[in-house]
């Protein structure tokens, strides 16, 4: 096959593009994690659904049905319920996590999401141990 005469060489800007300098990644402090694990490494690849009723986890699973993905439904009321074990040992129950709804009720105070700031907090530490990404839907 042959090459363009002017057309850039794809190494050649893949290795230009690598000596330019690169922003620093802001390191994780695993420490501040609180997990029972030191080596989060693997997940399972079952999809976590976390909605207000059956209605929203229906939603959040028709696409994962179609394709045969593995998902586990908790439908959390307004008084709130409590999540379903994200990790054993250094392995994630769950590859990734789709929300519904924001899980949002009408309150005294407003609307606000069933799952409590604590849970919130377990959710995104176990997001960054794991390297698990959440999908949100229907907000």
């Amino acid at each position: 096959m042959k090459k363009a005469k002017d057309a850039p060489d794809l190494e050649e800007a893949i290795e230009e593009e690598d000596e330019g300098e690169a922003e620093p990644e802001e390191a994780v402090d695993e420490d501040k994690l609180d997990l029972k694990t030191d080596n989060a490494s693997s997940c399972d690849s079952t999809v976590l659904i976390l909605a207000r009723d059956d209605t929203g986890i229906a939603a959040g699973s028709a696409g994962l049905k179609g394709y045969g993905i593995p998902f586990q439904g908790l439908a959390i009321p307004q008084a709130g319920a409590p999540l379903p074990e994200l990790f054993s040992g250094s392995k994630g129950n769950f590859g990734a996590i789709i929300i519904v709804d924001a899980i949002a009720y009408e309150y005294t105070d407003g609307w606000r999401s069933a799952v409590t700031t604590e849970q919130w907090d377990a959710i995104h530490k176990y997001q960054l141990a794991f390297g698990v990404r959440m999908v949100r839907i229907n907000e």
